[in-house]
């Protein structure tokens, strides 16, 4: 599961650069990495954080060691990571709802990193050790892009074309405004256009 998790990790990031870039195949490979990711934490946390092989996660006897706190801890983990992996996407993309997503991931994460480091200094658990330092670099990436403007990412991507991001930075301003979106449209139109002639 170490593997899933790298492969997906360096998937992820190979398909951010590609995305910033403006290259073909970019976004897909960002999108499946990051899902793909979001998915195995939300469903197999608990697996993952218990290092229980896998041929033995439908098995009763591989939890029968493990405490109720832990399950419940590694369920709960495995949950507020797979929202704030949702809300990275969601704000590197600029999906709707991004905002809402990226800062309940963020909260929802930190609570329980919060949670694991207040346990390993009240118990010096050697299970609460190998969380944190399982999280460290994810909460490295979060505290990152929340740093770093919401922009940041569309700016790289469409570097060559100014005009459409100030197309695009007038209509969110201005986010009810039929006008300003309708030039937003029309400048990105322009951007399919001269890449589909460049082909």
């Amino acid at each position: 599961m170490k593997k899933f998790v790298t492969t997906c990790l360096i998937l992820s990031l190979v398909g951010l650069i590609l995305y910033s870039l403006f290259v073909p195949g970019g976004t897909v490979l960002l999108v499946i990495s990051l899902l793909s990711l979001s998915t195995f934490y939300f469903y197999f946390g608990i697996v993952y954080f218990n290092n229980i092989p896998l041929k033995l996660i439908f098995k009763k006897e591989a939890y029968t060691e493990i405490s109720t706190n832990r399950i419940v801890g590694s369920i709960i983990l495995g949950i507020s990571i797979s929202t704030l992996i949702m809300g990275i996407l969601f704000k590197i993309l600029l999906w709707k709802g991004y905002s809402v997503m990226f800062y309940t991931g963020t909260v929802l994460f930190f609570k329980v990193l919060i949670a694991f480091i207040i346990v390993y200094f009240t118990n010096k658990s050697v299970y609460s050790k190998k969380i944190l330092l399982k999280m460290r670099f994810l909460a490295i990436i979060n505290v990152l892009l929340f740093i770093i403007p919401d922009l940041f990412f569309f700016e790289i991507r469409y570097r060559d074309y100014p005009n459409y991001v100030s197309a695009y930075k007038n209509a969110k301003l201005n986010s009810k405004s039929p006008y300003l979106w309708k030039i937003e449209e029309e400048e990105y139109q322009k951007i399919i256009k001269k890449n589909n002639e460049q082909k």
